[in-house]
């Protein structure tokens, strides 16, 4: 089991699958990495089992409904949700015209980001959970083809992270006053959609009050998927998308698997 959030532990899943290990990972690194890299852990998982169920929506059945749809015959024609609790918190108090730096400082003392929060606004989590649920869809796809929309000014990126939680709060809130979310009509909200195609994008959009996207936990996911058979109703999956005891019931679910097969 590799239950790290590590890049050098991941890239030695392949390594491990070849030597003939079952893998049971939580780690998104490796199934998220460039695609000539997905590529070699996927002939290696030809040669023993991998798992990853817990590497998008914690315990949430998005990637296995998405491969069982795939197996029966459906044509997957978008996929697309809020895949950070942690950004649903931040945008729901943005909605409530809460200055940017209070609801992100409230954020931090929950313990609801990473200890550089830079690492949350920025995106790329969301990115890296959106590659994965786009392979899982049967695209092909590199990370530097998804469109990714960051939740802080390109001037804040180099500070040193004290600098950044002491001083960035006035920053911060101005460039949220001035964002065009703030400006639409509608609720924002941090969604990531891969289409049919293989199109992926991560960004702000305002959605309207009846979204499904919108009457949702502080810090849940929620996923839609889009097929042949669920288009007018698609498939809704909502709950928590992180925590380490519903991450732990998926991990052992995935570790059950391999004992059944």
């Amino acid at each position: 089991m590799d239950l790290t959030a590590s890049p050098e532990v991941a890239a030695r899943h392949a390594q491990w699958l070849r030597a003939g290990l079952e893998v049971v990972t939580a780690n998104k690194w490796a199934v998220a990495a460039g695609e000539e890299a997905y590529q070699r852990l996927r002939a290696a998982s030809e040669v023993s089992a991998y798992r990853h169920a817990t590497t998008v929506g914690a315990g949430l059945p998005l990637l296995e409904t998405i491969q069982r749809l795939r197996a029966s015959g459906e044509r997957i024609l978008s996929v697309s949700g809020l895949f950070s609790g942690t950004l649903s918190y931040l945008t729901q108090a943005l909605a409530t015209g809460r200055p940017f730096s209070e609801a992100l400082s409230e954020a931090q003392q929950q313990g609801l980001t990473e200890p550089d929060p830079r690492l949350d606004l920025s995106g790329l989590d969301v990115a890296r959970k959106l590659i994965i649920t786009a392979r899982a869809a049967g695209h092909s796809i590199d990370p530097k083809q998804v469109a990714v929309e960051s939740l802080y000014p390109e001037t804040l990126a180099d500070w040193p992270l004290a600098d950044f939680l002491d001083r960035a709060g006035p920053e911060l809130d101005a460039y949220w006053q001035a964002h065009p979310a703030c400006k639409q009509q509608g609720v924002p909200r941090y969604v990531a959609t891969v289409d049919g195609e293989g199109r992926a994008q991560v960004g702000i959009r305002c959605l309207p009050a009846d979204h499904p996207f919108v009457a949702i936990g502080p810090t849940d996911n929620i996923f839609q998927i889009r097929t042949d058979s669920y288009d007018d109703t698609p498939i809704i999956i909502r709950g928590p998308g992180a925590g380490a005891r519903v991450t732990a019931t998926q991990v052992l679910a995935d570790i059950q698997q391999f004992r059944v097969t």
